[in-house]
């Protein structure tokens, strides 16, 4: 009889007070599924997919904790649009496992994912508008990153930020082709920067005025905040990987990152060097294999990654022996998790 959110507090309160090495998640699979039974999403012994899932959380725990409830209901609208593809296998959603677009997701390219590295732009329901959650409930105070977007100068008219738009996103799309067939030179945060800053669109000046030879004009990202937690999703385009590709992205994927390294910096210059030295360092893993999903984290008392799959709760030691575990058994990163670390103080000399 709980509703999703005291499901979600309950475990957590178990979690915290336990003894047993691991806490069955039953309670909340079956509030899950009562949750999107309207929408026959996430049922209990049904296949689905954990990225849209993730998503369709964040968007509930936003409805229930958020003050404003200008935003009622987007979860709903959020899952009720990331239909299976109709090509795709039953089971396998069309977010980040297949290359058909979606309306689930955030900031975010969904997901036509190329052998370039490609992807069709969609903006998702996790991009809700910074002004209809204020003060930051829960999930925006955690994984929301205020992003506004101004066009460039166009090069017909010569009009500069004749698009500006701001919005808060809680999830960062990217294909998977980025860490398994990387650009030569290019580490992952350079792609990332390149990725999303790749966008364009018309100019919003040239087409009411009637100018001839309307321009494309670079769309700019500019963060404006840096969460405690940034989530990234990889979206792979295909449901099984080769042993080869896997141990490309796993020996690429960085430990950490630095999000002004990724989106332009919107802080006043005076303020930049603190945020510069910000680092996010990955903590978390989900992983899948077939329509099967298994996940890695890092515990921070033992210093070692922990491997969750169902029930079974094991050490699995080092990030090398995650790289090792990961590989072997064909597992596919999907959902990564960094969590921003205390910045250091610039000493006078820096």
């Amino acid at each position: 009889s709980r509703c999703l959110f005291c499901a979600l507090q309950a475990f957590c309160t178990r979690y915290g007070h336990a003894v047993q090495p691991s806490i069955p998640p039953d309670e909340v699979r079956a509030v899950v599924s009562r949750t999107f039974h309207h929408i026959n999403r996430f049922q209990l012994f049904k296949d689905d997919d954990a990225a849209e899932l993730f998503d369709a959380l964040l968007q509930y725990l936003h409805d229930t904790t958020a003050s404003s409830s200008s935003a009622s209901g987007a979860v709903y609208r959020a899952a009720e649009g990331a239909h299976h593809s109709p090509g795709s296998p039953s089971g396998l959603s069309s977010s980040a496992r297949t290359s058909s677009s979606s309306s689930s997701g955030s900031e975010q390219p969904v997901l036509a994912a190329s052998g370039s590295g490609s992807v069709t732009r969609a903006r998702g329901m996790s991009a809700i508008t910074s002004e209809f959650c204020q003060p930051p409930c829960l999930v925006h105070s955690c994984f929301g990153a205020e992003i506004i977007e101004r066009s460039s100068a166009c090069p017909v008219c010569g009009e500069v930020g004749a698009h500006v738009v701001s919005y808060v996103t809680l999830l960062h799309y990217f294909p998977a082709s980025f860490l398994c067939r990387p650009l030569p030179d290019a580490d992952l945060e350079r792609q990332l920067a390149h990725h999303y800053s790749s966008e364009y669109r018309s100019c919003e000046h040239c087409q009411p005025n009637g100018w001839s030879g309307t321009a494309q004009v670079q769309v700019e990202k500019f963060l404006c905040s840096r969460p405690p937690v940034v989530a990234f999703v990889l979206a792979w385009g295909k449901d099984s990987a080769e042993a080869a590709s896997l141990r490309e992205a796993m020996n690429r994927m960085p430990l950490s990152l630095s999000l002004d390294k990724i989106f332009r910096n919107a802080a006043p210059e005076k303020d930049r060097l603190a945020s510069q030295l910000a680092r996010h360092e990955l903590v978390g893993m989900v992983c899948f294999y077939g329509r099967h999903y298994v996940s890695f984290f890092l515990n921070s008392t033992l210093g070692q990654w922990v491997y969750c799959d169902d029930a079974m709760v094991r050490v699995v030691g080092s990030w090398s022996a995650v790289q090792s575990t990961t590989v072997s058994g064909h597992l596919m990163p999907l959902l990564l998790f960094y969590v921003r670390q205390p910045s250091k103080k610039p000493s006078s000399e820096e």
